[in-house]
This record gives structure tokens, C-alpha cells and sequence, in this order.
């Protein structure tokens, strides 16, 4: 079985249930919900990315032992270790999941639906930051549409998730790109829910 931590979210049934439906048995969700996402899941300070909006704190280090602790806590519901220990996220919980494969070992999945690859010194720390993990895997997702936003900030979302999948590629780390129908913010359950999938996408026990 695979452990699959939501980033962000307060109940983990809704993509339990999603999950079991494409692959029954194979997953074990947990939720792991957050207070401030732009104060805990910002890996850096950072100016806002929106005229009325705050900056981001940077707290993500700080918010991480939470991460870790959650999926410890839930691997004691089973009778033996995961086969995969994955950390998923839709938008700024997305680019935390991908940012935490640079941080720790623990996770050897990350599943990055929409995520903010836009951020500011994103793609200079992925330079510098190779994933920690033996043998990682990701898949990202984007929505058709999220880079033509007229946000000056958020319209580099599809430059920093391509150059995200290529950098990755590069490094042998295997890595899906799929794109969804719309904006940013639409059907972001299924869309991470989908995205989760992509990273086993063409195993048995997903066909």
C-alpha cells in the first residue's frame, strides 16, 4: 500500500474515496491541513503575488516536521512499511510537496497538481537543490489556461512547470507533465486526485 499525504486539506475522505475508486486497496490518504498556507507553505519570503495581497513568510522549513510527523503517524495504521510515501498538493501546496523532495528523504513521491512554480526563485533552488530521495518520482499537472492570466507573477506558472519537468528529466528523475481543461482554479480535488494517479499511470494495479 501507498501512503498519500494531502497538503492543505482538513478531510482526506473525499480523495480516499476518489483514489479507491481507480485503484482499490492501493492508497491510504491522509489530510494534513494548514492554518496560513501563504505563511507555512512558502519555502522562501517572497513579495505578494497579488496588488491586495500579503507576502509569504517563508515558513515552509518550520511547517515540514508537521509534514514528517503526519506520515509517520499514519504508516502505524499499517502492518508493513509503504511500498511509496507520497506528498501531494494542488497550487502553493503543490510547489511545497515538490520543495520537500529537496528537503528530506522521506517522501519518494511528490504529486504537484497546479502547482506554484511560479514563485519567485523557484527554479535557481531546483539548480541547486537535487531531490534527496534514492529513486523520486513526480507528476505535475497544469490547467490549459493558468498561464494566460493577466497577473504578471502568476503568468509564469507554465514556464516554471515546463522547465520544472525538463530539469527533472535531465537528472534521470521520472516525471509526468499533464495538462487539464481550464484556469487555476477549478476542480482542484479531482485534478490532484488525477495527478496522484500519474505518478503509477501504466502499473497493473491502475489499469
Amino acid at each position: 500500500m501507498d501512503i498519500v499525504i494531502i497538503v492543505g486539506e482538513n478531510d482526506a475522505a473525499p480523495y480516499q474515496e476518489k483514489l479507491d475508486s481507480a485503484a482499490p486497496g492501493r492508497f491510504l490518504a491522509a489530510a494534513l491541513p494548514c492554518g496560513d498556507w501563504d505563511r507555512d507553505l512558502s519555502p522562501w519570503p517572497a513579495p505578494a503575488a497579488f496588488k491586495k495581497g500579503r507576502d509569504f513568510a517563508g515558513e515552509a522549513p518550520s511547517f515540514l516536521p508537521t509534514a514528517v510527523s503526519a506520515m509517520e503517524k499514519a504508516g502505524e495504521a499499517l502492518a508493513s512499511p509503504p511500498a511509496h510515501r507520497i506528498v501531494a498538493g494542488y497550487s502553493l501546496a503543490g510547489l511545497f510537496a515538490l520543495w520537500t523532495l529537496t528537503r528530506t528523504s522521506l517522501f519518494d513521491c511528490a504529486a504537484c497538481a497546479s502547482p506554484s512554480l511560479w514563485f519567485p526563485g523557484w527554479m535557481e533552488w531546483l539548480n541547486a537543490h537535487p531531490l534527496k530521495p534514492e529513486r523520486p518520482r513526480v507528476a505535475l499537472s497544469l490547467g490549459d489556461r493558468e498561464e494566460k492570466t493577466r497577473n504578471p507573477v502568476l503568468s509564469a506558472v507554465g514556464e516554471g512547470v515546463r522547465g520544472t519537468r525538463d530539469l527533472l528529466l535531465s537528472r534521470d528523475v521520472p516525471c509526468t507533465l499533464r495538462m487539464d481543461a481550464g484556469g487555476h482554479f477549478e476542480d482542484a480535488e479531482n485534478r490532484t486526485v488525477r495527478t496522484i494517479l500519474d505518478l503509477f499511470r501504466g502499473e497493473e494495479s491502475l489499469s
